[in-house]
């Protein structure tokens, strides 16, 4: 958690981002300690830990709730030059994909 606060400060609003390696469940991968690996091979392939709880992660470590939200929407939409193609806003006629969340940053509708 201190590393992650300490991530925040240092960096100007809007200069981090929360990504996820999350993997697909399916037989080319067997789930163990929070990761997949490939089946055949046992090499590691990517997380199994969905990016809602790298945010609720960030969340609870102190990061304020507007500047962890940053990270996980408007940030890497912007790194990935969406905004230039009409991704990235909530607006009348574009098209979103929301989340919803319980007061405990548990995701109660996707």
């Amino acid at each position: 958690p201190l590393a992650v606060k300490l991530a925040f400060r240092s960096k100007p609003s809007g200069n981090i981002c929360i990504v996820s390696d999350t993997m697909p469940s399916d037989a080319r991968f067997i789930q163990k300690d929070g990761a997949n690996y490939l089946a055949e091979s046992g090499i590691l392939a990517g997380s199994c830990s969905p990016l809602s709880l790298g945010l609720k992660n960030v969340i609870l470590s102190g990061v304020p709730l507007v500047e962890a939200l940053k990270a996980v929407t408007s940030t890497p939409v912007k790194c990935l030059g969406g905004l230039e193609r009409g991704v990235g806003y909530i607006r009348i006629g574009e098209k979103c994909d929301m989340t919803y969340f319980d007061e405990h940053f548990n995701v109660v509708l996707n």
